[in-house]
């Protein structure tokens, strides 16, 4: 998908956190309803993103330098705007403190070419 957009848009912005806790698809879906709904009330055009999420085992952890987890991404299909990079990883961070999940937020990466 993400490479699919680069094609398309030009250029992705990806927000990524290790989540250190259990997270389970109703806890995926509450952040992701929360996140939709302030990216609609805050005039974002394109509301669309995707998600990856990925298991990073102790292996991985090693290389990474982080602990284990879940590495849990999502991916807008354009650059964004320092307002909108807020309101998400805003949004997204009190979610996880909503539901008592520990988290770290892991990067930002835009403009991806």
């Amino acid at each position: 998908m993400i490479e699919e957009w680069l094609n398309e848009y030009g250029e992705v912005t990806s927000f990524s956190f290790m989540i250190y806790s259990y997270y389970g698809v109703r806890d995926n879906a509450i952040i992701n309803f929360a996140l939709t709904d302030k990216l609609i009330n805050s005039n974002m055009v394109k509301t669309r993103y995707c998600q990856s999420i990925e298991d990073v085992h102790e292996e991985s952890a090693e290389e990474l330098n982080v602990k284990r987890g879940l590495n849990v991404q999502w991916v807008f299909p354009q650059s964004l705007t320092s307002k909108h990079q807020k309101i998400i990883i805003d949004t997204i961070s009190d979610g996880l403190d909503h539901l008592n999940i520990a988290y770290d937020l892991y990067g930002v990466l835009g403009d991806v070419n």
